[in-house]
């Protein structure tokens, strides 16, 4: 069954610094955006993040979750494969052990 998500607006201000000795420097802000937090139910449930476009993560986990992207979650990874295939994103990619090179 899906659960509830929580939205949260907030506005993302970059800016650069620069130290000088142990002191730092802030300078103008660089740009700023309006972003909104999806953020997931406490309780353990799986957690689907995507972009609208692909999979950026998919896991099981307690605790709560705060993306930019879009979050969907559900008590069962086969509800989060369906909304996977609704939507028609395209599948994270495999991970890749490098130590084996």
């Amino acid at each position: 069954m899906a659960e509830t998500i929580s939205t949260l607006k907030a506005r993302i201000v970059t800016a650069t610094a620069k130290c000088v000795g142990t002191n730092v420097v802030a300078a103008p802000k660089v740009g700023e955006r309006d972003v909104t937090i999806y953020t997931s139910p406490t309780k353990k449930c799986w957690r689907l993040v995507h972009d609208g476009a692909k999979v950026i993560e998919l896991f099981e986990t307690s605790g709560q979750t705060g993306t930019i992207n879009t979050l969907f979650c559900s008590t069962n990874k086969e509800e989060c494969d369906a909304e996977i295939n609704r939507l028609g994103l395209k599948p994270k990619p495999a991970e890749v052990d490098l130590s084996e090179r």
